[in-house]
């Protein structure tokens, strides 16, 4: 969440294009934990994303953000978002999500360093797996710096090489805040 009402997520979790766009619809439950839903949900109201991920799919421009129904975001926090000019390699920050190999519902972290700063995207070991895309990439001071989207492997599955999230720009902080604003 980035506001009372705004989530930052993969873009790919909301639009594909070899499936025929839009997701029809989206249900937002905060902290799902297992079976325990403790601030219950909310629906998307509206989806946003830009057209080098929804024309192209290129995954340097994988991200758009979700405006729900309800002001949840009130109830349950939300974190920051910055951009900055200079490499961020080296810098520390914890990826957060919803992974597909753990039991379902449940919430994970995993903390470590950027390892490659790229004009729209960055790269790290941090351990991610699929179901995953879209949580944040934030700084110890709840300040998110990415957004969590791919894993990259060399050939077969069994030669993992990075994970990667999409890189908050100077342009996609501006496209964040827009949408944050409507």
């Amino acid at each position: 969440m980035l506001g009372p009402d705004t989530i930052a997520t993969a873009g790919h979790c909301l639009h594909n294009k070899s499936q025929g766009g839009w997701a029809k619809s989206i249900k937002v439950v905060p902290g799902k934990n297992g079976k325990s839903n403790p601030y219950s949900h909310t629906w998307e109201k509206t989806a946003h994303s830009v057209k080098g991920w929804t024309e192209h799919q290129d995954p340097n421009f994988d991200y758009g953000a979700i405006k729900v129904e309800s002001k949840l975001g009130d109830r349950v926090g939300w974190l920051g978002y910055e951009w900055q000019a200079a490499s961020l390699s080296g810098t520390k920050v914890t990826v957060q999500g919803y992974p597909g190999s753990k039991p379902g519902g449940t919430m994970w972290k995993d903390s470590g360093s950027i390892l490659l700063t790229e004009p729209l995207s960055i790269r790290y070991t941090i351990d991610m797996s699929p179901g995953q895309s879209g949580g944040p990439v934030y700084k110890s001071n709840n300040n998110a710096v990415g957004i969590h989207a791919w894993e990259h492997w060399q050939g077969d599955k069994n030669n993992f090489i990075y994970n990667s999230g999409t890189r908050i720009t100077q342009s996609a902080f501006d496209n964040i805040s827009y949408w944050k604003c409507l």
